[in-house]
């Protein structure tokens, strides 16, 4: 019987690149629990997707004030509430595309007895030479933008404890309390398109805060 895996995802103003993401990742879920802080259309986007069980706007929980990655907490104690069988949960993005299968992922860390797993990052950029390029926003960034940086190594999946929490007041710690650091020694990959159009990127230099607030580089 295959391992549950539920999908944490946290989005704020991807409208250029949600669709790509979601029809790329929900392949591999069947319950997606999505945080989302969007004004550009991208939660329209999001709800149109039946794989997503819970959708919560970060006005519900932190009205005008920064969301920070503990706020995953929210999903979490809705998760385990609504499918409380232990299995694992997969971190997500709105501007990360999975390259590798989280599933068959998980199956290798349950055969080492790992309980969270590093993932690593591909980062996407618009590189210099293609600034003078629109984007075809018809067409896949994925097929656009070749430019890349491998990132260091992130925690991307945790298994599911009973007594696993978030901090709702940390930030850059992706996976919860109670989760034993013992890694799966596999790195599987994954996509961040980073800033990916000048509209785009004035934008995040605009918003900085909510930049930060998904990890996301503003400078160029």
């Amino acid at each position: 019987m295959a391992i549950q895996n539920i999908g944490l995802l946290m989005t704020y103003n991807e409208v250029d690149i949600i669709r790509e993401v979601m029809d790329n990742n929900l392949k591999f879920f069947d319950k997606i629990f999505v945080l989302d802080g969007s004004s550009d259309g991208t939660t329209e986007i999001i709800k149109s997707y039946k794989n997503v069980v819970y959708l919560l706007h970060d006005n519900d929980i932190h009205p005008k004030r920064k969301v920070t990655d503990g706020a995953r907490q929210f999903l979490l104690e809705k998760a385990q509430e609504m499918y409380p069988i232990e299995g694992w949960f997969t971190i997500l993005c709105g501007d990360e595309i999975l390259v590798d299968d989280p599933n068959k992922v998980i199956e290798r860390a349950e055969r080492k007895g790992a309980e969270i797993v590093n993932w690593h990052p591909l980062n996407f950029f618009l590189h210099t030479s293609q600034k003078g390029t629109p984007l075809d926003l018809n067409k896949r960034l994925q097929d656009q933008i070749i430019h890349y940086s491998p990132g260091g190594l992130e925690v991307r999946q945790f298994k599911n404890k009973p007594n696993s929490f978030f901090n709702i007041n940390s930030h850059r710690k992706v996976f919860p309390e109670g989760v034993k650091a013992k890694p799966l020694l596999d790195y599987p990959i994954l996509k961040h398109y980073v800033v990916r159009g000048p509209q785009q990127f004035l934008f995040k230099k605009h918003t900085g805060t909510q930049a930060v607030r998904e990890g996301q580089s503003i400078e160029q």
